[in-house]
Order: structure tokens, then C-alpha cells, then sequence
């Protein structure tokens, strides 16, 4: 568990987890194209590559395995999920009106069941190969994608990369459709912002394999089968991504800059903006 907590405050320093920068490419921002290359070179470098080799000292260690067997990766129960998810809602919304203003989200957790129904039922009367059964997640997809393109011709489409180019292709067309597009951060130039996409691509690949998912693998995924080990890896997220923010925010180098407004009266009258 503690490898889920190892490099999850990445995405703060990168501007975005690895499917924010998915969308950010599509639309036409070229540092997110630094941080999926180095997202997916990493990833693969954990998994197959030279970093495979010095990870498993650490996931070896028997210390660590030891310390491990004690917390129990059971299934919970869904209210131990679904109440604090629903407090936590209301104290960030602080209106019901505001949570109906959320259909996009309502969406994108309805993709996490339609994953599990292809791979799991439909995947399940393949004749032709094996379709493992998995759900939304992108950090490894990513590895996976880069991997097809590179050896096309001893790899198979599968679901995880089809995912992946799936966000690519939607989000660019809608990107011509809303005629929205995304050239990079500007709330503070101060900071070398590509070191801080590379350095942030880097650590999320492998971080993201080590916690076999990412904010959206883990975060969504992960907690739609009520595992407790994603329990552990989302609280990892917010903790590791509030004290990093908090710590970059101190020395202005927050990379962060996109903004959330309600655009309701409420919003209007408090005259806030809610930096994600």
C-alpha cells in the first residue's frame, strides 16, 4: 500500500493527471504531448524496461509484504463508498441545484459499468482471443498504445488502447465542434513548466503501475469494485495532491491553472474562483 502513496502527488506538478492531458493534446496544448510520451515511456520502462528491475526491490521487500498482510484487501461495503462520496459532494457543491449541473460527470461514471459490461459480457462470447476483463484507466493503456504504434505488427487493438484513442479522437472533435482549444498554462510562467511535465510524466508512469491505476483507474474504476486497496489509493491521491499544491503554492511555482466557476447567482454573489 505504501507504493500507492509514493508518487501519486505527481500530477500536480505536471498540470493534470494522465487523461487530462489526453483531452489538453487533443485540443492542442503541445506539453501535455511531453507529459503522455513520458507517461507511457515510463509506464512501460516499470513494467517490461530497465526501472522493472529496481521496483522489485521495493515491491519485493519483505518488510514492506509483511507490513502489507496486515491491511486485508477485502471488498466493503457500498455505504463505507457511496456516503462519504456523497458528503463530500454536498460540502464542495454546497447547493443540490449545483450537483444537477454536473451531468458531465454523471456520464463519465456511467463509462466505468459500460466498460466492465464489454469486456466482462460481451468480451466474454469472444471466439476469437481472450478479452481480459478491465474497465476505464489510462496510465499503462497509454505504455500500451505507444507499444502498438511501435510494433503494430505483434500487438492486438485492445480495450485499454482503444480507450485511449477513443479520448483522443472525441475530445479533438469536439474541440472543433465547441471551438475551445488549449495551448498550455498561463496562470504563472515563473516556472519551467516542461521540466515540471516531464518530471510529473515520469513519476506518474510509474507510480501508476506500481498502484495499478491512476486517479481515473483507481479513483473510479478501482472504487466501482469496492476494492479497500482503492480506498487507500484515493485517499493517497487527494492527501499526497493537497500537500504538494499547498507546498508549490507557498514557493509560487504551482503549475495549476485551470479554472472552475459554477456560473450560477450563488457563484456571482461570493465572487469566487475555485482553482483545480
Amino acid at each position: 500500500y505504501k507504493r500507492q502513496v509514493s508518487t501519486q502527488s505527481t500530477w500536480v506538478l505536471a498540470d493534470g493527471c494522465s487523461s487530462r492531458h489526453l483531452v489538453k493534446f487533443a485540443q492542442g496544448d503541445p506539453y501535455s504531448l511531453v507529459t503522455i510520451i513520458f507517461i507511457g515511456i515510463f509506464a512501460y520502462a516499470t513494467t517490461k524496461g530497465i526501472v522493472a528491475e529496481y521496483i522489485t526491490i521495493l515491491t519485493q521487500n519483505e518488510t514492506l509484504l509483511k507490513l502489507s498482510s496486515y491491511i486485508a484487501n477485502e471488498q466493503v461495503a457500498i455505504l463505507v463508498v457511496l456516503v462519504p462520496l456523497v458528503i463530500f459532494l454536498f460540502v464542495l457543491t454546497k447547493s443540490v441545484k449545483r450537483i444537477f449541473t454536473l451531468r458531465d460527470g454523471m456520464l463519465i461514471g456511467l463509462l466505468v459499468p459500460a466498460g466492465w459490461y464489454i469486456t466482462g459480457v460481451i468480451g466474454a462470447d469472444s471466439m476469437e482471443k481472450e478479452i481480459q476483463l478491465a474497465s476505464m484507466s489510462f496510465v499503462y493503456p497509454t505504455a500500451q498504445t505507444l507499444e502498438f504504434f511501435t510494433y503494430y505488427q505483434v500487438n492486438e487493438l485492445s480495450f485499454g488502447i482503444s480507450i485511449i484513442l477513443g479520448v483522443l479522437s472525441g475530445a479533438f472533435a469536439m474541440s472543433k465542434f465547441n471551438k475551445r482549444y488549449s495551448f498550455g498554462c498561463t496562470a504563472n510562467l515563473q516556472h519551467s513548466k516542461i521540466k515540471y511535465n516531464m518530471i510529473g510524466g515520469a513519476m506518474m508512469g510509474v507510480g501508476g503501475v506500481l498502484a495499478i491505476g491512476c486517479t481515473v483507474g483507481q479513483g473510479l474504476t478501482g472504487l466501482s469494485s469496492l476494492a479497500f486497496a482503492s480506498i487507500l489509493a484515493v485517499l493517497s491521491i487527494m492527501l499526497s495532491g493537497y500537500f504538494t499544491a499547498r507546498y508549490l503554492g507557498k514557493r509560487e511555482r504551482l503549475p495549476m491553472c485551470f479554472i472552475f466557476e459554477w456560473n450560477d447567482k450563488q457563484q456571482e454573489e461570493a465572487k469566487t474562483n475555485f482553482q483545480i
